[in-house]
């Protein structure tokens, strides 16, 4: 599945956003203008871009309907303890799977994710 989604945010068409204010530029008519331009090469348009393509994706070849995607947390690894914590939160979370709230299965949704998750160090 990664190599067919590959490129997809160099695929997406994006719209200008004024770096200042975080607004749309519109034309004189204010209406949103589309942007053609070389895709941005941040990694949060890296990952909206992949997400998208994980959408169609999974809507082309399930027949689920409803897919939420959650957020992305973008995070600055300061030293290596950090990058430890990390790195053993990725590599438990999937012993995590059976209490976790987002999996349908579960029916006790008790558990709830803390601040001091790894992850948000």
């Amino acid at each position: 599945m990664i190599h067919e989604l590959s490129g997809t945010s160099d695929r997406l068409v994006s719209t200008p956003v004024d770096p200042l204010t975080a607004e749309q530029v519109r034309t004189n008519d204010h209406s949103p203008l589309p942007s053609f331009l070389s895709p941005s090469r941040t990694i949060g348009s890296i990952v909206r871009g992949f997400k998208i393509g994980v959408t169609r994706w999974f809507r082309q070849h399930t027949d689920i309907s409803g897919v939420r995607q959650r957020n992305y947390y973008e995070h600055i690894v300061h030293d290596e303890q950090s990058l430890t914590r990390i790195r053993q939160y990725i590599a438990d979370n999937p012993l995590r799977w059976a209490n976790d709230p987002e999996n349908p299965t579960v029916t006790d949704k008790a558990w709830q994710r803390t601040p001091d998750d790894p992850w948000r160090i």
